[in-house]
This record gives structure tokens, C-alpha cells and sequence, in this order.
């Protein structure tokens, strides 16, 4: 991806994640989070796929030893 579609990628994955909700308590009291994770996967897997990758591939290979 190039900077400028990151930057695209990112401003829509904000958008859609990160929604202002009216109220943050619900009516039995308890907190809602600030974003719903269900909405983030859904939105990382669209950006992935938008790559022509495999949206389930796992992002850190399990058999590379840590380098750092």
C-alpha cells in the first residue's frame, strides 16, 4: 500500500470504528466500550481484502523466531 492509500484506508477504518455514541451507560447500568470490536475486525478485513490478500491469513508467522 502507498502512504496515501493508507491514509484513506485508515480515515475510513476511523469513520466506521471509532463512532460517536450518544450514551456510553446502558439502561442496566453498565459501561459501553468506546468502539466495538466487531466493527474493527470487520473493517481490517475489508482493507485486506481491498489488497487482494487473505483476510484469515495471521499477521505474525508462528515459526519465525523473534529477531529483536
Amino acid at each position: 500500500m502507498t502512504i496515501e492509500d493508507c491514509i484513506t484506508a485508515y480515515c475510513m477504518l476511523a469513520d466506521k470504528v471509532f463512532e460517536k455514541k450518544s450514551h456510553r451507560v446502558t439502561l442496566n447500568g453498565k459501561v459501553q466500550g468506546r468502539f466495538s470490536a466487531a466493527q474493527l475486525e470487520k473493517v481490517v478485513k475489508k482493507v485486506i481484502a481491498e489488497q487482494n490478500l487473505n483476510q484469515d491469513e495471521l499477521f505474525k508467522d508462528p515459526a519465525a523466531s523473534c529477531k529483536v
